[in-house]
């Protein structure tokens, strides 16, 4: 019973962590393409 907990805690840990990745991922890339070429470093 707890090994199948703690399966699915990892497994929510891991899914958190890929949305938390994928959303940083899409926010660096907007702030890319909305900040002009100039002001990039």
């Amino acid at each position: 019973m707890l090994d199948a907990k703690e399966e699915e805690i990892s497994a929510i840990s891991n899914f958190c962590s890929t949305v938390l990745h994928v959303a940083g991922f899409h926010h660096s890339l907007q702030a890319a393409l909305i900040t002009p070429i100039k002001d990039r470093p």
